[in-house]
């Protein structure tokens, strides 16, 4: 089965009124095409974990890790897909948020110990975020 993991960034820089709108609106959007996805977020089975406001009124636990010598990692489980799954695909939301920086600092994205991906750091509002698979 092939998972789609769909993150979902709230950028810390300065928003207009508009850009709040458009923001929104693309969240709302996002919502209806992943209504019947998994929750990215199940179980922190690390550390660095604290409560903190979300989009979301169902969504308080948060943690942090930052781009520093590798040994602030965060790790958690996503809500479990069911046995008697039978689509091809099954999609996965995170909830995720970071500052907009210049440096060049990498975030490894590992699932099931195999690393996936990377999410840079940018200045850049809108991007994507390609693996091999």
């Amino acid at each position: 089965m092939k998972l789609i993991f769909i993150l979902i960034t709230c950028l810390f820089s300065g928003f207009v009124v508009n850009a709040q709108d458009d923001h929104t609106k693309l969240l709302f959007e996002l919502a209806a095409k992943s209504k019947n996805w998994f929750e990215g977020f199940q179980t922190n089975i690390g550390k660095n974990e604290f409560s903190y406001h979300s989009f979301r009124n169902d969504v308080s636990k948060s943690m942090i890790t930052r781009c520093k010598d590798g040994k602030m990692a965060i790790e958690w489980e996503t809500e479990l897909v069911p046995e008697d799954w039978t689509e091809n695909e099954a999609g996965v939301l995170w909830i995720a948020a970071f500052d907009l920086t210049p440096e060049n600092l990498v975030f490894d994205v590992f699932i099931n110990g195999i690393k996936r991906f990377e999410i840079p750091t940018t200045t850049q509002k809108n991007w994507k975020i390609k693996s091999g698979d």
